[in-house]
């Protein structure tokens, strides 16, 4: 049931004086299944926010043991919170005590438990303390049981049996629910690590749901931890060996949740060389239709594969013609799926053809894209050169779209399009319409512009000059604003400052007081030393310094 059919609400509201006024004590299996009942509502809606908030008060007054079962059940039961609500971590907070209690939770439970963190975040310092606690409990599972087929999540509270089975089901279902979880915490990477190891004997088959939904919950997660890439490896594996055909929305999910694994590691090439496998098998024995969204999602999620991988291209080849067959492309799909390319190198033919196609499908669309979405698109053309026509068609429409734009551009989205500029050259008119667009963005903003954001900006003017009254408007525009920034500038900021201005002629004042104004502020080291790469990349969630 939704929360949103007044049959609901009626309900709720009807049961939760009752709950106010619980005087007798209730056992773990009470809980659990009123927690497991209101699974599929949003606390979003005020009368499910009200039960939410009194069953949160009778966990911590009226509840003394829970047992696995049930604490996996209430865990479930949170898969609709609101992670911006008060009562979401009074709740994590309640329920942490009966977690540390509790010496066996089996398989299944630790499972539903994880499921229902799906919109929790690894922000949320108790979320990670269940997750670690979780993690202490799987210690306790048998793997080597890991062979049925269980495939239901029904609670039964009548149920306390200590069985330990592991089904594709259950599998993608505790990685789906670590969707907001960011491998940067050691929590997180050391449940992978113990997970990968409880489930390495399971040999499938994954259904193509589960797929979807396992690779999607690897969202947040980077390449560059080992219990990351264990899981990813398994994964790929598991995904090869299934004979089930897939539809376009389970491409689309599993695509984006690759969205931070980067292509230089054999675990996440085999993962995507599965997917291509899984595709071309689909579009030979199944129906694969794709929505705008998937299309872009798809993409979105190869912005750290690069083009030098074969498996990454051959995602890029078998995607291509199924743009052609979509309609209902937004502003924020479009930057999305320009955004997935910014480690594409328009060197290669294939990334030029998805180019044409991108723009010969979207160019239609009638929205007005926000400051975000100009950021997005731009920065995901940085290894991109204006010498190829599929990439000045493209900067055209996307300086008309800039030109039509009245949001407000930020710091962030100001820096992301300049920085996306730094392998186009100054003669061409596309290019300099977007420079000097930029500039007048730059110039009237009220949105807070760091001397962070302004340096790494000006890195993408490296192979333009000050010939063109574009540049050097812009350069103005950027001294009078470094002059009145705040926030710290890293010595790698003054590096890629100076380095996009080398180009520019002294001749000219506007460069002169830019130099000045840069040797002004004490930061830079002299003599200064450009022994960073070009090929340095800004991550647009780590670019509000």
């Amino acid at each position: 049931m939704s929360s949103e059919h007044s049959e609901v609400c009626d309900i709720l509201k009807v049961i939760r004086p009752h709950l106010k006024r619980a005087s007798t004590p209730l056992s773990g299996k009470d809980i659990g299944s009123a927690f497991f009942g209101i699974r599929n509502l949003s606390m979003t809606h005020p009368h499910v926010s009200k039960v939410f908030k009194s069953l949160s008060q009778l966990l911590e007054t009226h509840v003394k043991e829970i047992d696995g079962v049930c604490l996996g059940a209430v865990l479930y039961g949170l898969q609709g919170c609101d992670p911006s609500h008060k009562e979401t971590v009074r709740v994590l907070m309640r329920i942490l005590p009966h977690l540390k209690s509790c010496r066996y939770m089996n398989s299944v439970s630790v499972c539903m438990s994880l499921y229902g963190l799906q919109n929790l975040n690894s922000d949320i310092p108790e979320a990670v303390e269940v997750l670690n606690l979780l993690t202490q409990l799987l210690m306790g599972v048998d793997g080597a049981s890991a062979v049925n087929s269980v495939s239901s999540d029904e609670f039964d509270p009548k149920s306390e049996e200590k069985f330990d089975v592991w089904s594709d089901h259950h599998i993608s279902s505790a990685l789906y629910g670590l969707q907001g979880m960011h491998s940067d915490r050691t929590e997180v990477t050391q449940f992978l690590v113990v997970f990968h190891d409880k489930i390495s004997q399971f040999s499938g088959p994954l259904s193509a749901q589960a797929m979807a939904n396992a690779v999607y919950g690897l969202q947040n997660m980077s390449s560059n931890h080992v219990g990351v890439l264990k899981i990813v490896g398994l994964l790929a594996s598991l995904i090869r060996s299934s004979s089930c055909t897939i539809n376009g929305q389970a491409i689309g999910n599993m695509l984006y949740g690759m969205r931070n694994l980067s292509s230089d590691h054999d675990e996440v090439r085999a993962l995507l060389a599965a997917i291509h496998e899984k595709i071309q098998f689909s579009l030979k024995y199944g129906e694969v239709k794709m929505t705008a969204q998937g299309i872009c999602n798809a993409l979105y999620g190869l912005h750290h594969c690069t083009s030098d991988c074969v498996e990454a291209l051959n995602i890029i080849r078998v995607l291509s013609p199924l743009i052609s067959s979509t309609e209902g492309y937004t502003s924020q799909g479009i930057s999305n799926a320009l955004y997935g390319l910014g480690n594409m190198s328009s060197e290669c033919q294939d990334v030029r053809n998805l180019l044409t196609i991108l723009y010969t499908e979207t160019r239609g669309c009638p929205d007005e894209f926000s400051g975000l979405a100009i950021g997005s698109s731009l920065y995901g053309l940085r290894m991109m050169s204006n010498k190829h026509q599929e990439v000045r068609r493209i900067l055209r429409w996307l300086a008309v779209k800039l030109a039509r734009s009245r949001d407000e551009m930020d710091g962030a989205s100001l820096c992301m399009s300049l920085y996306g500029l730094n392998r186009m050259t100054s003669s061409d008119l596309a290019v300099l319409n977007i420079v000097h667009l930029l500039a007048e963005k730059l110039s009237t903003t009220t949105q807070r512009v760091t001397g962070h954001h302004l340096t790494c900006g000006l890195y993408g003017l490296r192979n333009m000059n000050s010939e063109s009254t574009e540049v050097r408007h812009l350069l103005r525009v950027v001294t009078d604003k470094l002059q009145k920034c705040d926030g710290h500038i890293s010595q790698m900021g003054f590096d890629h400052g100076f380095y996009g201005i080398a180009n520019m002629s002294l001749g000219y004042k506007v460069t002169r007081n830019l130099y000045q104004v840069l040797e002004q502020m004490e930061l830079v080291q002299t003599p200064r030393r450009f022994d960073f790469s070009a090929d340095d990349a800004i991550d647009r969630n780590a670019i509000h310094d």
